[in-house]
């Protein structure tokens, strides 16, 4: 959802070009301004939620197996689990909260929360803290990317996501190289490399939250009826909400009801979308968990372990761009941008998550403690979905 108020902006360059007058800026200005004003801060949030979400399996690998007994029965799994199951009850729900708060303040709020939660994790010492905490991050969790994913249909908006999405693939690539670097401090002020983990990490993302505070910015329509524009002018706020109007008549808030609720859930489309999202996400989770584990059991060091999850997010960003100017080519899209009206975006993007957070636990309960080091069920059922 709060990603929409990037790609609404995004249409600025798509406005008609007419004779630009003296002292107004072009539109390709305009474009450069959004981009540098939006860009950075949303993959930087989304890519510091992807973090978070899976250093768990870095500090498996660096310590955390042993110093927490997460090597008895299925206690991995478990913390695993928890996540996604406290994800699947407040994705819904979160969702919908967004536009009544606003961005600014919720996408802000919840990232500062479970920052605060990974930073405690560092100084657990039972397991089952660790799970508790997995719950937690969950339900913060749960209301963040949805918000972030949600966008608009425009001629280019393939790009415009991609770019968002690449500085995720590079800092996920780069993550592990930096979970290593974290481990390196193992004995600093008698603090474990594992925990330094979740310290330094959690730690990022209270700050990171702090400054989106500045960055995130409102709904077009409020910017436009507030005082604060936040740097923005009427005509481009004005030029925005028209070009909204142009390709969906539906710049306006639609606020989602309850009759609007239960007819928006029977849109049969949007179960197809999030079965589709629930097959993508399955085997990604099941690779951001379980890869370095299974990499340890082939008898890789530590160090090689973590470099060698690097590359496949570095290949991905070749592919992503591929397919987001195919996108831009075609004006094919998926569900993010071409689902009219803002309830039922808000249902779109919340089933769906809803399915991912599926994906998750069938990820999480596959991979099986008892069938290491093969986890023959669990690679099986990845290659399945």
């Amino acid at each position: 959802m709060f990603f929409e108020t990037f790609i609404t902006f995004k249409k600025l360059r798509y406005v008609q070009r007419l004779p630009q007058q003296p002292g107004h800026p072009s539109p390709k200005n305009q474009t450069r301004k959004v981009d540098w004003r939006l860009i950075p801060i949303l993959g930087g949030l989304y890519s510091i939620a992807g973090l978070d979400r899976v250093n768990l399996s870095n500090a498996r690998v660096a310590g955390m197996n042993e110093d927490m007994r997460f090597d008895i029965g299925n206690r991995y799994s478990i913390a695993l689990l928890v996540f996604f199951i406290t994800y699947f009850l407040f994705e819904l729900p979160s969702t919908l909260t967004l536009r009544p708060i606003g961005p600014k303040i919720q996408l802000n709020a919840l990232a500062f929360s479970w920052g605060a939660v990974i930073l405690g994790m560092g100084f657990a010492n039972d397991w089952r803290v660790i799970v508790v905490c997995r719950m937690r991050i969950g339900i913060f969790e749960a209301g963040f990317l949805p918000c972030c994913r949600r966008g608009t249909s425009v001629t280019d908006i393939g790009v415009s996501m991609a770019l968002w999405y690449l500085i995720n693939l590079f800092v996920s690539a780069f993550g592990n190289i930096l979970a290593f670097a974290l481990v390196k401090l193992d004995g600093s002020y008698g603090i474990a490399g594992w925990r330094w983990i979740f310290i330094i990490e959690g730690a990022a993302t209270i700050g990171f939250s702090l400054l989106g505070y500045f960055r995130v910015i409102g709904f077009p329509n409020i910017l436009l009826a507030s005082s604060d524009r936040r740097s923005f002018t009427t005509s481009e706020l004005l030029t925005v909400l028209n070009r909204v109007d142009r390709d969906r008549g539906d710049s306006a808030p639609d606020a989602l009801t309850w009759p609007k609720f239960w007819y928006h859930l029977c849109v049969w489309q949007l179960w197809v979308y999030g079965l589709m999202f629930m097959t993508s996400s399955a085997p990604i989770y099941a690779f951001a968990y379980f890869i370095q584990t299974i990499l340890k059991t082939m008898g890789y060091p530590t160090a090689i372990i973590f470099l060698l999850c690097a590359p496949p997010y570095l290949f991905s960003i070749l592919w992503t761009l591929a397919n987001a100017w195919l996108a831009d080519r075609t004006r094919l899209r998926m569900p993010s941008n071409n689902v009219r009206s803002s309830s039922r975006r808000s249902m779109a993007s919340g089933i769906q998550f809803v399915f991912a957070a599926v994906g998750g636990i069938y990820a999480s309960t596959t991979f099986k403690q008892k069938e290491y080091p093969s986890y023959r069920t669990g690679v099986w059922c990845a290659v399945a979905t």
